[in-house]
């Protein structure tokens, strides 16, 4: 009985290093070769919204829904990054992914925190296309339309504006 004891002790140790160690929120990209999946859709502004017109520049992509908190949670941030950086080359892209029977709410959502980057409802294609499994869900994308970085769930500015400044370094 005490060996099984240390033997479970021992498992779950293992685990938990496992799920310490593990990079779950952000994941790395680096070595995917190819780009970041395209995509085409209309944004809000009435205007096509195409990942592929934004090579040459870095692309935050910001998947999110009106009735998400931690989702509500970044908006500032995220406004407060594309005023800060587009004149260096930085795109931030919202695509919401609420049903589209809340196109109106979504509007609403864009009017009420002004926010300031082109916005896009996604029909499920998009958010399926790059994996998400939660949101928010933040991908990074470099100036050769590589994706670089991936977040699950909030992130802060300050995490935002590192992965940023690395892919702005980098031309």
């Amino acid at each position: 009985m005490k060996v099984l004891r240390v033997a479970f002790t021992l498992v779950l140790g293992g685990l938990f290093l496992y799920l310490i160690l593990t990079p779950t929120e952000k994941q790395i990209l680096d070595n995917i070769e190819g780009g970041a999946p395209d995509f085409s859709m209309t944004a809000f502004d009435r205007k096509r919204l195409q990942l592929s017109d934004y090579r040459g520049k870095v692309v935050m992509i910001n998947f999110w829904a009106t009735w998400c908190g931690p989702c509500q949670q970044e908006i500032p941030s995220l406004i407060a990054i594309q005023e800060k950086y587009k004149q260096e080359g930085v795109e931030v892209l919202g695509i919401s992914v609420d049903s589209a029977d809340r196109v109106a709410d979504v509007e609403a959502f864009i009017s009420r925190y002004e926010i300031n980057y082109r916005v896009a409802l996604d029909n499920g294609q998009v958010f399926t296309t790059y994996q998400g499994s939660a949101i928010p869900l933040t991908i990074f994308v470099d100036r050769q339309g590589r994706m670089r970085a991936r977040y699950e769930g909030l992130i802060t500015k300050q995490e935002a504006e590192r992965e940023l400044v690395k892919l702005l370094v980098n031309k």
